[in-house]
């Protein structure tokens, strides 16, 4: 018969796996934050960067194409822009998400390695306790015997 805590080392392993997939969506999801502010910041430096560009150039001549085609640029350079903390924002509520999921998968990896450990614990005790039990039923036969060979040499003595 198999014991209770090899039973339960698939559902541990199991449990691990999970835990394991959920971090990693966890540390998926924290990166993709992390690339999204940083894509945001990008977008702060170089709209900086264009607009002293700008002033250089207003400075000098620049024809009606060219300023039109600056700012549709600078148009869809600030849309980008407005858009990028909505991202950001997603990716922390998805991050948030993920962290919540892992912590849950993580409880439950972490409850079952404990029980799994308490079985272990229950059955090494219940194998301690067979073997002084059989060391306490030995050594009370080997008084029996002690006794039974005393009488018998007693006896031999006694008949002699």
């Amino acid at each position: 018969m198999m014991k209770r805590s090899q039973r339960m080392r698939p559902v541990l392993a199991v449990a691990q796996r999970a835990e394991d997939v959920m971090l990693k969506a966890y540390a998926r999801s924290q990166q993709l934050l992390s690339d999204a502010e940083h894509k945001l910041n990008q977008l702060l430096d170089y709209q900086m960067e264009y607009f002293r560009g700008l002033q250089v150039v207003s400075s000098q001549l620049v024809d009606l194409a060219q300023l039109q085609a600056r700012r549709h640029f600078m148009t869809k350079l600030r849309a980008a822009i407005q858009a990028q903390p909505l991202e950001v924002s997603r990716c922390q509520q998805a991050v948030s998400s993920a962290r919540v999921a892992w912590l849950k998968t993580r409880g439950h990896s972490q409850s079952m390695t404990k029980l799994t450990a308490r079985y272990e614990s229950e059955e090494d005790a219940a194998l301690a306790l067979q073997a002084q039990r059989q060391s306490d039923e030995l050594s009370g036969q080997r008084f029996v015997w002690r006794q039974q060979a005393e009488r018998d040499d007693w006896a031999q003595g006694a008949a002699s």
